[in-house]
């Protein structure tokens, strides 16, 4: 019987390849004909479709709808991730290595294919970007007026969630604005690696489904700039910016409706009035500030403050790791507080800021920190948008107020765990912060290095060769470049750090795991991702995978390639021309809230 089993299953096997042409072995080691192919869309239509946001808001109003496409002159999948795609109930691990089936896969992937049940559609949203604070306490911001971030191909509810499902890199839809769509495929493999990395340190983030790109990428340079296509899921799509859109044009009525969306489904339990002009009053006085004059929605600006505390509750660590963000704007998160956007983000080497080509002159200075431009954010976005509602100053106020008062206790905390303390002071953490701004102080030191290593420190010195390599002093080894001064400047800094020491409540080893369970011990350097780029373009993609599966687990290093941890050159991002925003003539720059608005606000309170 067994043999006559074998013999059955080649023979069936034999009829499969004469009736289907082909045959190939799948990821999981079964057969995969032709014939089986048929399963994905099967796969496909399996997908529980419940598309919110098409089904209850007005088309033509609140979104467009979109055709599939061909976006690419050829297709091929570089990144795929299957346990993203079992989270929306999409299981496909038995196709991915069959060449006979990556066609038809594909088309779905690389939306050329309706899904079925889906109902892709363009989504509007506005972004203030490059928010600068200016000299006599006032912000300032360039004003992107309308952008879609990708076609939201619909809303899946699976295991009890939902999830949108949304393909960047689609080219002439509606809302585009001066991307017009398309993903220059070195921003797509940028944003895809830094968004997975910054994932694995316990940020909610987009996830990435699906990398497909052309066979352009394989050509040297000119690649970078050909079309990709990245498949992403998250909780939401829907961003502050998709309020501010509306309001921006001074439609309010249908920004209030999508607010109404936001508090329906994401924030059931803030309750806001159904009517928009539930608090209106008529002016009563002759004088020039509309003190007295407004109308508002009750329980808007609590919706509002709470969209605050869900982003800033769910990034604030990041601001104060080796991380640096790029672009910050109304529309780099999500409603419910998930980070969706990563331009021009990178983990941070050298040098005391950021590393940008595009921007204002103070984004050029590398004098803007991430924690700073999370705080800039904090200030003027939210309450922004509040005073843009119809809410009078007082009440503005108190929404910018209560965001500073819940984040500044942990403000403090994280500052201190930063450089591996507990407490409740910035006392020392400002004495850091001035080294760490001191540009010869701070270029010749690999941050990634020092900030892990500082769990090494001990209260008192295990030697006193200042260049020794072992125990605690392995924190010279992040001191790239040590000249005589500069061997001063930290010297000096390590004696009072170790008298801080002294005062810790945590032992050695205690402290040694407080500070290695902050700051990662591998990320993706950007040499790294410079490198796994050029090994695409000479049609080798074994780097990018290998990278990929370690960033998944970025506190052990064990298995990462030694010259993968050590410092290199920082690249400098290429800007597109959507990042460049702030130079273009029609981007209006906006006054957000001046000083002398609080200032009048506290008069009125008091």
């Amino acid at each position: 019987r067994p043999q006559l089993s074998v013999a059955l299953l080649v023979l069936i096997t034999f009829i499969q390849c004469f009736l289907c042409d082909e045959i190939s072995i799948s990821h999981d080691g079964s057969v995969v004909t032709e014939c089986d192919c048929t399963g994905i869309t099967e796969k496909f239509n399996s997908l529980n479709f419940v598309n919110h946001y098409a089904r209850e808001m007005e088309e033509g109003l609140f979104y467009q709808r979109v055709e599939p496409r061909k976006s690419l002159p050829s297709k091929e999948l570089l990144y795929f991730n299957n346990d993203v795609a079992k989270s929306i109930g999409l299981d496909l691990e038995k196709y991915l290595d069959s060449e006979a089936c990556m066609e038809p896969l594909l088309e779905y992937l690389a939306f050329e294919t309706l899904i079925p049940g889906s109902e892709p559609i363009s989504v509007p949203h506005s972004e203030y970007r490059y928010i600068k604070k200016e000299k006599k306490g006032d912000f300032h911001a360039s004003l992107l007026p309308e952008r879609n971030g990708g076609v939201l191909l619909g809303t899946i509810e699976y295991n009890g969630k939902t999830l949108d499902l949304l393909a960047k890199g689609v080219g002439n839809v509606a809302y585009t604005g001066l991307s017009d769509g398309f993903l220059p495929f070195q921003t797509a493999l940028f944003e895809t690696i830094i968004g997975e990395a910054v994932n694995a340190t316990n940020v909610n983030t987009v996830q990435n489904l699906a990398l497909i790109v052309s066979q352009d990428v394989h050509q040297s340079k000119e690649g970078r700039n050909s079309n990709a296509i990245v498949l992403q899921v998250a909780p939401t799509f829907l961003r502050l910016g998709s309020i501010e859109y509306f309001v921006n044009q001074d439609k309010i009525i249908e920004a209030n409706k999508v607010i109404s969306f936001v508090q329906e489904h994401f924030y059931p339990d803030v309750s806001i009035a159904g009517i928009y002009n539930s608090n209106c009053r008529e002016d009563d006085d002759d004088d020039e500030e509309d003190d007295d004059e407004f109308c508002y929605r009750k329980g808007v600006d609590s919706l509002i403050t709470e969209m605050g505390k869900s982003f800033f509750s769910n990034v604030h660590e990041l601001g104060f790791k080796a991380f640096v963000m790029g672009i910050v704007s109304s529309g780099t998160f999500g409603v419910d507080g998930t980070m969706l956007e990563f331009q021009l983000a990178r983990f941070k080497e050298r040098g005391a800021g950021d590393i940008m080509n595009c921007g204002s002159d103070v984004e050029r200075s590398s004098s803007t920190y991430t924690s700073q431009k999370f705080r800039y954010l904090r200030h003027t976005l939210y309450p922004f948008l509040v005073s843009k509602l119809g809410f009078p100053k007082s009440i503005v106020k108190s929404v910018r107020d209560e965001l500073t008062e819940t984040f500044h206790q942990e403000q403090i905390r994280l500052s201190n765990r930063r450089i591996g303390l507990v407490g409740t002071s910035l006392d020392y953490f400002s004495e850091f912060k001035g080294i760490e701004v001191y540009e010869k102080a701070s270029k010749a030191i690999d941050w990634i290095q020092f900030l892990r290593e500082l769990g090494n420190i001990q209260a008192r010195p295990s030697t006193r060769d200042d260049k020794e390599d072992s125990l605690d002093e392995t924190i010279w080894g992040a001191v790239l470049k040590p000249s005589k001064p500069l061997e001063q400047t930290w010297k000096s800094w390590l004696k009072t750090y170790r008298e801080t020491l002294k005062e810790q409540p945590l032992d050695p080893i205690d402290r040694k795991q407080y500070v290695e369970s902050f700051h990662p011990a591998f990320v993706p350097r950007s040499h790294v991702i410079g490198s796994v780029l050029k090994d695409i373009e000479a049609n080798d993609t074994s780097s990018f995978q290998e990278l990929m599966e370690h960033i998944k687990t970025p506190y052990n290093d064990t298995n990462v390639p030694k010259e993968w941890k050590a410092p290199g050159p920082v690249l400098v991002y290429a800007c597109s021309k959507e990042d460049k925003v702030v130079d273009v003539d029609t981007i209006k720059q906006v006054a957000l809230l001046s000083k002398n608005y609080f200032k009048f606000a506290r008069r009125k309170e008091e």
